[in-house]
């Protein structure tokens, strides 16, 4: 009876601590030096990942070129935790940090990629909002930084 106890509240460990912990869009948003809305335009499994070739359309947040193909290595579809990026010519929300590189990565694994339907709605980790929401969150995330950039600054210059 002991060892069926300690198997099950093992089993259930495993599988609890194997689970992906979600992080709130506003984190993400919060975390990405880089938020894009691109184009997939294709994809090539290279030695034991897929490179996803993607041409940028919207710059939400960050610097980057749009007439740069961006390059994002995945795992394969067939891994649990891979990103599911969209196929050719559909579109993608991308959450961005910069690697040890300095070439972009996918911020959270899968949780950086939502596709975006033809009607503007967010899929993936995205699903329940608009591309909309997403532009309001990123306007709010720069708002705030911005008073916690200058309050500092303010309330030295205002003492005598």
């Amino acid at each position: 009876m002991k060892i069926a106890c300690l198997t099950t509240l093992l089993v259930f460990c495993a599988t609890a601590s194997a689970m992906v912990a979600t992080v709130p869009p506003t984190t993400l948003v919060a975390q990405a030096d880089l938020i894009l809305v691109a184009r997939t335009v294709d994809r090539q499994p290279r030695a034991g990942r897929v490179r996803h070739r993607l041409a940028p359309m919207e710059l939400l947040k960050g610097l980057w070129p749009l007439d740069r193909i961006l390059e994002i290595d995945t795992l394969p579809p067939s891994f649990e935790d891979a990103a599911l990026l969209p196929p050719p010519c559909r579109r993608v929300v991308l959450f961005l940090k910069a690697g040890d590189d300095g070439k972009p990565r996918l911020l959270h694994g899968r949780q950086g990629a939502w596709p975006v339907d033809s009607d503007g709605r967010l899929l993936g980790f995205g699903t329940g909002l608009r591309l909309e929401d997403l532009v309001r969150m990123i306007e709010e995330e720069r708002r705030a930084n911005h008073a916690r950039t200058t309050r500092p600054h303010q309330q030295r210059s205002s003492q005598p």
